[in-house]
């Protein structure tokens, strides 16, 4: 199991490159960042039991671990955030310290930008990383504990929304979609009870939504091959959200608490309508449901 490169045709179809340079299969961790001509991905060193950040170039056809690229810092335990504003972010540490880091792939374009106050177990998976148009929204696990962070690239723009101990450090969360200049979350609590929160980048503006397990998520984008932006009506999505007593029905939200409910309880009682295949058409929204 390799990383390959096509342009569609069979001559241009090759193999990247034998990263293990053995008969086992490369171990990638799924976070890819593309930049102008470069491609950022995480692949597993064995001998230190964690992952590099390599950089191919399209270019060049070559492909580079990042260290050996930054020579003049050995920077460990590297977890591969995403590209915003120009560049590609990821935290990694330096000795026992533990940065936030910027690269362009070259080595006078990599930079610290940021240090963590504490140790850093792990950052969390893609799923929990968002970029907006001057922030990006990702996550962080220490002692146990899932910490949302917010960064526009410079240290003074880079600090913690959830603190340790919070309501949502202690749920599980998933990155449901963008809303305009807001982030939401699909979490659970500790007995699979479903939330919606938001994050619009501010420490204030972190906050739980509704008590609703929102339906086919993470998959605001992918709810029966819809985009989420085709559930959108003037700033407002449209999904469908399971509570107790009413069942899956129809919500809405505008990214606030008061623009958070849901629609119609057109089926009275825990059952519901199920909606699905939610889409807008004009001014209204279409789905599918099920009447009995």
């Amino acid at each position: 199991y390799e990383l390959w490169i096509t342009d569609g045709t069979q001559d241009g179809t090759k193999m990247i490159m034998d990263f293990n340079a053995s008969s086992q299969s490369s171990s990638y961790r799924g976070h890819y960042a593309a930049l102008e001509d470069k491609l950022f991905f995480s692949l597993f060193n064995q001998n230190t039991a964690s992952y590099d950040i390599w950089v191919y170039n399209s270019s060049t056809e070559q492909a580079e671990k990042l260290n050996d690229v930054v020579a003049s810092e050995d920077i460990a335990q590297t977890e591969l955030l995403g590209t915003f504003n120009g560049k590609v972010y990821f935290t990694g540490s330096v000795g026992t310290a533990h940065f936030l880091w910027e690269t362009d792939g070259s080595s006078e374009g990599t930079t610290a930008i940021f240090e963590f106050d504490e140790q850093l177990s792990a950052t969390a998976s893609s799923n929990l990383v968002s970029t907006q148009n001057d922030y990006l929204v990702f996550s962080t696990i220490s002692n146990g504990e899932t910490e949302f962070w917010r960064t526009n690239g410079t240290a003074a723009g880079t600090f913690k929304l959830s603190a340790s101990g919070s309501a949502l450090s202690s749920l599980v969360s998933i990155f449901a979609c963008n809303l305009g200049n807001k982030v939401l979350l699909r979490c659970f609590d500790s007995n699979g009870e479903g939330q919606l929160w938001v994050i619009d980048g501010t420490v204030d503006g972190t906050e739980k939504l509704a008590d609703v397990n929102v339906f086919y998520l993470n998959s605001f984008p992918q709810d029966q091959h819809v985009p989420y932006e085709e559930k959108v009506i003037d700033g407002v999505l449209y999904f469908g959200g399971i509570t107790d007593a009413a069942g899956h029905e129809l919500w809405r939200t505008d990214g606030t608490v008061d623009g958070t409910f849901m629609v119609e309880d057109f089926i009275p009682g825990p059952d519901g309508l199920s909606p699905t295949s939610i889409i807008r058409l004009g001014n209204q929204v279409l789905f599918e449901g099920f009447t009995s």
